[in-house]
């Protein structure tokens, strides 16, 4: 993997992400990777997950830009039912051990390669392992509800409020702390991770409150988009 060149915020380790699965499917029943850039607030309950007998489960995508997975439906509007098992977010994914093959790694590799050349999904989408990680998988991944990566292109909607997992995607992270990304629910985390590791905690906690609420009104058409496709793409059971 070492030959492929990480672009802008994907970094080179991300390429050795199925590696590092494929040691710890040798001691689990179950392996749950996460991405640096996620929060989680409360107990999975991973073991109860269905996986439907499929080797991963994991979260659509919420990228709704005119470049993604999903531009045609947000062009045309969000009706065919195949989208909610289309393309996935690698930042949280949960590993059926008893479904692991050792061929997964040449094959990751070999998608990395067609990543190269062209992406199946996405226009003007450099490498990355995302993508690869769908061709590796494709029609053999079990979509989990919303929650369990809900990513910041919806951090306007209420789904973030209550999310088990929120995936700060993107170049912009939950640190530094800013005014305008974060909000009291992560400032809570952020402030108890802090005092635990003997760190000075976040401060003016109702001042982000208020700019957190003026960038959604200001992003307000946006969050209405991202509302329908929740609703449209949520899967029913986990």
């Amino acid at each position: 993997m070492e030959r492929f060149l990480s672009v802008g915020h994907v970094t080179n380790a991300s390429f050795l992400r199925l590696a590092a699965i494929a040691e710890a499917v040798k001691t689990a029943d179950r392996v749950v990777y996460l991405d640096t850039d996620t929060l989680v607030f409360e107990d999975l309950e991973i073991e109860r997950l269905d996986m439907d007998g499929r080797p991963v489960a994991a979260v659509l995508d919420m990228d709704l830009s005119s470049t993604g997975v999903f531009r045609k439906e947000v062009d045309h509007g969000f009706h065919d039912p195949a989208m909610r098992s289309r393309y996935f977010n690698s930042g949280v994914m949960v590993f059926d051990t008893s479904r692991w093959e050792d061929a997964f790694l040449g094959r990751f590799a070999d998608a990395m390669a067609e990543q190269e050349t062209h992406c199946r999904y996405k226009l003007n989408c450099p490498p990355n392992d995302q993508c690869a990680s769908n061709i590796l998988f494709e029609n053999d991944w079990t979509p989990l509800p919303f929650t369990y990566n809900f990513q910041a292109g919806g951090k306007f909607t209420q789904g973030w409020q209550s999310a088990k997992v929120r995936h700060y995607c993107g170049p912009s992270k939950f640190l530094p702390v800013t005014l305008r990304r974060n909000d009291p629910r992560d400032l809570a985390v952020i402030g108890e991770i802090s005092r635990r590791l003997g760190l000075r905690a976040p401060s003016l906690v109702l001042l982000h409150a208020i700019a957190f609420r003026l960038n959604a009104w200001r992003n307000r058409a946006y969050a209405q988009q991202m509302r329908r496709f929740i609703r449209f793409a949520e899967p029913r059971e986990a």
